[in-house]
């Protein structure tokens, strides 16, 4: 019969000894609009601004950049159930200067609001 190759894994170059990654490994860049911001770009936004754990709630609230938007402060301290303290950080030094960009929460969001 035929072959069967796996487009997610990355492929062995016997050659050069080391493994090369195919387009579908490949990791995007996160969008600069905040709005078209996946779950996993929201994590990563929040892992990278050091709050790696609290980053971990966003992803199990399924938090995307359109949600994240429209966060309020009690949002952020009671419906995330992570600590005060880097509830407060998160909110006032990430959530409100997102929102505070060109467009901010208030923008008329992509017809495709789900």
């Amino acid at each position: 019969t035929g072959l069967v190759f796996n487009l997610q894994a990355p492929y062995w170059d016997p050659v050069h000894s080391l493994p090369l990654l195919l387009p579908s490994s490949v990791k995007k860049e996160k969008p600069s609009d905040p709005v078209e911001w996946t779950v996993m770009d929201v994590v990563d936004y929040f892992t990278a601004a050091g709050f790696a754990e609290q980053a971990l709630a966003f992803q199990e609230q399924e938090i995307d950049g359109k949600s994240l938007l429209l966060m309020q402060r009690t949002d952020v301290l009671t419906g995330l159930s992570i600590r005060l303290g880097p509830a407060l950080k998160i909110y006032e030094y990430h959530i409100k200067v997102l929102q505070q960009r060109p467009g901010g929460p208030n923008r008329v969001l992509p017809s495709s609001c789900d």
